[in-house]
């Protein structure tokens, strides 16, 4: 009788940890999206433009109700963020 042996990853945690370390930053879109003309941006749209995932910044605002120092928006289900002060937080103004 053969068995289905599984096969057990060991010590080859740290492949694709260097293997992301080293991946080129992504270049920016040659057409920009269309929610970068709109006055506020969804979490999902202001993740994309920080560049971060948006449950880093649904985690942030449940923490301490703010991410980089921005207040959001409730409208309805969703939290909205002001489109320039989100801009000047990632340019540093």
């Amino acid at each position: 009788m053969q068995r289905n042996h599984l096969v057990v990853e060991r010590d080859y945690h740290h492949v694709g940890v260097a293997e992301r370390a080293t991946a080129p930053i992504p270049e920016p879109l040659a057409v920009s999206p269309a929610f970068l003309s709109m006055p506020n941006w969804t979490v999902e749209e202001t993740a994309d433009y920080c560049r971060c995932q948006a449950q880093t910044i649904r985690k942030a605002l449940s923490l301490s109700g703010t991410f980089w120092g921005l207040k959001p928006r409730r409208f309805g289900r969703r939290w909205l963020f002001n489109a320039a002060e989100v801009r000047a937080a990632v340019e540093g103004r």
